[in-house]
């Protein structure tokens, strides 16, 4: 018999595509953190569209109308090969140029891959062998439809991964129990989570046996996990992060983790179209002052207007922080450039603080570190050289020196509080400046409002260029930025140009690359 090297070759052609389709569904999943509300909102965006019809997804349409249409059935695996050999030959380009989609390595995640590209390939040879006259028509359709694939694949997976979550919680929540000298800090908020986590850690390292959370890990499986990995024998206080999309999983997590002191660091509209709204997202998080003990302690931002109106139960403690009317307040602020230097006062104790963090916002995330510390018994002189040495987590606001260029690398993540305070410090440099900026994500109804409010902060800080990265929103903002009058031609979108700009720039400057999507062109200069 014959070998068939046409159809060897277009079976290699077929896998290679389902292959890149899986892992680029898997990721997207991923990313959304197998949320399938985080994933229909993606879906309503324009990018999502976009990943939706895609030029790959479109070549494969048309073949299948022409198929079913137009071509003898002579020509059906010349058109097939053709098609998948155009999205093959993509896919090594994206590889080349490391814009390849792809997941994070997780067993999880290969074990979705894996199984979509197992699936797309037993119904391929399901129809090659029973339905032959439709095999090339058949492989186009597997091919459009392997993102439904993977979410099959996930909906398989999840009796067994509900199973698996639910136990290794319950271990975390048993290890919790059994540790009764353990102290927990909960801290959650629309922003500055991870910053606060972060330097809270590090004003009590010294002082306490200290573990926290790592990364963006605040989720309430993957606080579990932290927990799991813990010698909590050894450990005096845990430091947790809890982010939520909807009411009841801040609460969720307390149960788990039992906080005896809650951060809240802020609230605004980020995630407001998986909450439901402004007032959903103060109730999810006023769910962690709630949480607490009778004699608990809640450190609470009083900068911010909606945490202000909270109403906290009579049986807790409070420590509020803020620039005025607290009691913990930071004042005569001054910025030389690279430190920051303020006083605070806390009742009766003052003290003068020197740190290289910068930005008010930082102070604020520094307050709320220090007020924990209080909560816990030490004194401001005694955390005064703790605090004088912390450091910044990467991609929040960090401060670079190349040369004459000042780089400010924000690119962790885009909120709306998060934009203005950036934008705010970013006005206290005296160089030319320079915006790189992504968009602010699962808004809802509030997306183009926020857009605007975002254009007139950009357009008040008299950049000399601005530079737009993000894929669904950009000409919302472009539009807004040219309705405030702010010239064309300091308005960039296109990335060619872009890149082409930025390895042009020469003398003193500050950037700031705010929202990921920002993180690929400050590359440029690392």
């Amino acid at each position: 018999m014959a070998i068939n090297y046409s159809q060897i070759f277009l079976w290699l052609l077929f896998l290679t595509v389902i292959v890149k389709h899986g892992l680029f569904w898997t990721a997207v999943w991923q990313i959304k953190e197998y949320r399938l509300d985080r994933l229909r909102d993606y879906l309503s965006t324009p990018e999502g569209k976009k990943a939706v019809f895609n030029f790959g997804a479109l070549m494969e349409f048309a073949a299948l109308v022409l198929i079913l249409t137009l071509i003898n059935r002579t020509g059906w695996l010349l058109l097939v090969t053709i098609v998948f050999l155009a999205e093959a030959v993509l896919a090594i380009q994206h590889l080349k140029k490391r814009t390849f989609i792809k997941p994070s390595f997780t067993a999880k995640a290969g074990l979705i891959s894996a199984g979509t590209a197992i699936l797309a390939l037993a119904m391929a040879l399901l129809v090659f062998y029973n339905r032959p006259v439709l095999f090339y028509p058949g492989l186009l359709v597997i091919a459009l439809v392997a993102g439904a694939l993977v979410a099959g694949i996930i909906l398989l997976f999840y009796p067994l991964s509900f199973f698996l979550k639910q136990r290794i919680i319950a271990v975390a929540k048993n290890k919790i129990a059994l540790a009764k000298n353990l102290k927990v800090i909960g801290i959650t908020g629309s922003y500055g989570k991870t910053s606060v986590k972060e330097l809270t850690y590090q004003v009590l390292a010294r002082h306490f046996q200290t573990a926290k959370t790592e990364k963006n890990n605040n989720t309430e499986i993957g606080v579990a996990q932290t927990v799991n990995r813990l010698n909590l024998a050894e450990t005096e206080l845990f430091i947790a992060e809890m982010g939520a999309y909807k009411i009841g999983e801040i609460k969720r997590l307390c149960d788990l983790v039992k906080p005896s002191i809650g951060i809240l660091t802020g609230i605004d509209n980020q995630h407001g179209a998986l909450f439901g709204g402004l007032d959903n997202i103060i109730k999810a998080k006023a769910e962690i002052i709630l949480a607490l003990p009778i004699g608990g302690t809640a450190i609470l931002n009083y900068e911010n207007k909606f945490i202000r109106q909270l109403v906290l139960p009579a049986n807790l403690k409070k420590i509020s922080y803020g620039f005025a009317a607290a009691d913990l307040i930071a004042s005569k602020i001054t910025f030389n450039g690279q430190r920051q230097s303020f006083n605070v006062t806390y009742r009766n104790q003052n003290a003068e603080f020197s740190t290289e963090l910068i930005g008010r916002h930082n102070i604020l995330n520094l307050l709320a570190a220090m007020a924990a510390a209080l909560a816990l018994g030490l004194t401001l002189a005694e955390i005064k050289a703790d605090v004088s040495k912390v450091t910044m987590v990467d991609q929040t606001l960090k401060l670079i020196n190349r040369g004459q260029l000042i780089l400010l690398d924000d690119s962790y993540n885009a909120n709306f509080t998060g934009v203005l305070a950036a934008l705010e410090t970013l006005g206290q440099f005296k160089q030319a400046k320079m915006v790189v900026l992504d968009d602010i994500l699962e808004l809802g109804r509030e997306t183009k409002k926020i857009h605007q409010a975002v254009a007139e902060a950009v357009a008040e800080c008299a950049a000399a260029k601005i530079i737009l990265t993000g894929k669904n929103y950009s000409r919302l903002l472009a539009g807004c930025l040219k309705a405030l009058n702010v010239p064309e031609t300091k308005i960039l979108i296109k990335p060619a140009e872009i890149s082409s700009y930025l390895k042009s720039l020469n003398g003193e400057n500050v950037i700031l690359f705010e929202g990921r999507r920002s993180g690929n062109y400050l590359k440029l200069f690392l």
